[in-house]
């Protein structure tokens, strides 16, 4: 029954809308099912069948390397099914992914930490604000809350309101305080009542496995809610963990189902709300009048030797005209898509200046 309810509560879990839209997310899908099917044959002592599904996920994302670790833990918590295997397993396992860090401080993650928001920093605050939010976003908190907050110990710009103007985006946000005050009720009133139905230790061993596996983002500047792929499944299963408890008492199993109906109705709001607000439907809609706009105008633009997107005359969006459409169309690459063969430069205003023969498009046309 646990098992059922904590995948119940993962898989609707709204944070999955990000990975029915970005090829991007493919690498953390791979992870999180070859590592539970490695997990799944490690309990049941098919070992080799283990390593082969193990290699699978090492391929598939760095962070697998932390399996080990997640696996002594649950030895050292005395988790059931757990605790009962060789050691000589554990240090194959061990030596597996320290071998693997190997091959990959030698490959591409060298190149991948070149990049700026992608570089490793040891900075105390960086960690702190980065284990808030992946914390606070496996909770359901929205996924645009840190770009509208300069400091948690400050208010969020005045922008941020406008997200929750729609009624599907107060269903979702209410909703979401209701679930979180009424499930921090039922775990207080489960501790205090029945203190010995509730085993501590799974639930440190829990949050221990989530943090582990957030913890390769933690130093980094560049944040993204499709990391939870992996960790999610233990803030799940706490939830899943205190619910079935109090199902199991018949002074709350009433109050435990209209919090997994309330779970489940956040969550459909979730998806919606985020489905509009996230960057992929903005991205599809400049695509969307570029492409529209690149046909029609086809033959006048090769004409020309380059195009200038011009910004308007006035302050800068928040968010920049032609500089976000530089990000959206790649720089240049547009052009071998839309002019096949022909040799076409491209300014951006935001930081070029247009030429005697540029053809000259307005910027902010596109990002409407």
């Amino acid at each position: 029954r646990l098992s059922y309810l904590a995948i119940l509560l993962y898989s609707l879990h709204f944070t999955h809308v990000f990975q029915l839209y970005y090829l991007g997310t493919a690498q953390e899908i791979f992870a999180f099912v070859f590592l539970t099917i490695t997990f799944y044959l490690f309990l049941k002592n098919k070992y080799r069948l283990s390593f082969l599904f193990f290699t699978c996920s090492l391929l598939s994302k760095e962070s697998a390397v932390l399996f080990p670790i997640f696996l002594v833990a649950g030895s050292f918590f005395k988790i059931p099914r757990m605790r009962n295997h060789s050691k000589k397993v554990y240090i194959a396992y061990i030596l597996f992914s320290l071998l693997a860090l190997i091959l990959y401080r030698s490959g591409s993650s060298n190149v991948v930490m070149r990049e700026e928001t992608y570089a490793l920093q040891l900075n105390p605050r960086l960690i702190v604000n980065n284990t808030m939010w992946y914390s606070l976003w496996s909770v359901g908190l929205p996924n645009f809350l840190p770009d509208y907050f300069t400091s948690i110990l400050r208010p969020p710009l005045p922008a941020l309101w406008a997200y929750f103007e729609s009624t599907d985006a107060k269903i979702y946000l209410y909703g979401l305080l209701l679930y979180v005050i009424l499930l921090i009720g039922l775990t207080v009133t489960l501790l205090r009542a029945f203190i010995k139905k509730i085993d501590v230790r799974i639930v440190l061993f829990l949050l221990f496995s989530f943090l582990l596996f957030i913890s390769p983002t933690l130093f980094i500047i560049h944040k993204w809610m499709v990391r939870l792929t992996v960790p999610l499944i233990f803030i799940s299963y706490i939830q899943a963990y205190i619910l079935l408890k109090a199902m199991q008492n018949s002074r709350l199993r009433i109050a435990s189902i209209f919090l997994v109906l309330l779970y489940v109705t956040w969550n459909y709001f979730g998806v919606r709300v985020h489905e509009i607000t996230s960057n992929y439907m903005y991205e599809s809609t400049i695509s969307r009048n570029v492409e529209s706009y690149m046909h029609i105008h086809a033959e006048d633009i090769e004409r020309h030797s380059s195009i200038y997107f011009k910004d308007p005359n006035k302050k800068s969006d928040a968010w920049g005209w032609s500089k976000k459409l530089e990000t959206t169309l790649h720089g240049a690459d547009f052009v071998d898509f839309y002019f096949p063969g022909k040799k076409i430069d491209v300014l951006y205003g935001y930081k070029d200046k247009p030429k005697a023969d540029s053809y000259t498009i307005e910027a902010q046309q596109f990002l409407r």
